[in-house]
């Protein structure tokens, strides 16, 4: 496995460290993910004998609701950091790139029901996500 060619650290990376800007074809990378595919916590040798696929995950009933890219969308990042920080790798300094992950997820899935969630993007509070929300939305347009 190699970290620079994980598409997850490559989009939120790009963005957050100006290493070119997050691009569309990058993000077309993540399918059908919001945050990324964990292939590499499936074959971490570390993790050998860990949690599995098949296990209940705590707590993870109580996110599954708030985990759609919709509703990722919808919400604060005030609700974003009590409702999804569950997870070491996302830290508060960090919320956005859910938002910016939910929307390489709708561009990649898109109906015509994810238009108005794009459009929040362009209202976000955080500069990277507005301007990854423009260049789905003009994506979408061609």
């Amino acid at each position: 496995m190699s970290i620079i060619k994980c598409a997850s650290f490559i989009t939120t990376t790009s963005a957050e460290k100006n290493v070119g800007n997050t691009g569309i074809r990058t993000s077309r990378k993540l399918g059908r993910m919001v945050y990324g595919c964990d292939f590499c916590q499936d074959v971490c040798p570390h993790n050998k004998g860990k949690l599995k696929g098949m296990e209940e995950f705590p707590g993870l009933r109580d996110v599954v609701p708030h985990m759609s890219a919709e509703s990722i969308m919808s919400m604060s990042y005030e609700e974003i950091d009590s409702k999804l920080s569950k997870y070491w790798y996302i830290n508060q300094r960090d919320l956005w790139k859910w938002k910016l992950n939910a929307l390489a997820f709708m561009m990649n899935n898109y109906n015509e029901s994810h238009k108005e969630f794009i459009e929040l993007g362009l209202r976000d509070t955080d500069k990277r996500v507005r301007a990854f929300a423009r260049k789905v939305l003009k994506g979408l347009r061609k």
